[in-house]
């Protein structure tokens, strides 16, 4: 789960450039980026850069993720579209930990949501026990759906509730490393400036 911290815009120069060029231009972006990190952040962390272009629709994506195991992580994303004369580079703190916790609670709710509907708790009983099926989808009682929704409704709660508890540790960690990356990220940007 992403928690916004800062997004920067890259001025790009009024001439325009090709598809092929800006890919080149922005992929060279994040390769500066990936070795500044490298060169100014503790070698506990793990630095690993991704880029993805889709041609047809003229968009290129690049992530560069900084982790130190499930808990500590700040992503940095650089984006443009070919519709756009900018490309934005988002800096924003990201913890593996944040999925495993939002997908264990609303799991275990679902889970204690449907023993509930087998012990045959009245409140489960409101939906009839009527079948619906689609051609290629075998048939679901639709009594089974409340049981789902209450238990997500369940899961989202506890892992509200949860989550300040859990991270709470890591907080600081968190914010410092996020703050180190854009300082790094908006001072190649603040040396780019003039050449472009």
């Amino acid at each position: 789960m992403k928690n916004k911290h800062v997004t920067e815009k890259i001025r790009l120069p009024v001439n325009s450039r090709t598809k092929p060029e800006m890919y080149g231009f922005l992929d060279e972006a994040g390769s500066q980026i990936h070795d500044a990190l490298i060169d100014a952040l503790d070698q506990r962390y793990r630095i690993e850069k991704e880029a993805e272009v889709d041609d047809d629709d003229g968009e290129y994506n690049c992530t560069i993720e900084v982790r130190r195991g499930m808990r500590v992580g700040t992503d940095v994303d650089i984006e443009w579209k070919v519709s756009n004369r900018h490309a934005t580079i988002g800096v924003d703190t990201c913890t593996k930990l944040d999925m495993i916790i939002l997908v264990t609670t609303v799991f275990l709710g679902i889970a204690s949501a449907f023993m509930a509907k087998l012990m045959e708790i009245p409140l489960f009983d409101l939906f009839p026990d009527i079948k619906i099926g689609i051609r290629w989808i075998p048939p679901v009682e639709v009594g089974l759906l409340l049981p789902v929704i209450a238990g997500i409704i369940i899961g989202l709660v506890v892992f509200v509730a949860l989550r300040p508890i859990v991270l709470a540790r890591f907080r600081r960690e968190n914010g410092d490393l996020t703050e180190e990356v854009r300082r790094v990220v908006f001072r190649l940007n603040d040396m780019a400036e003039p050449q472009r």
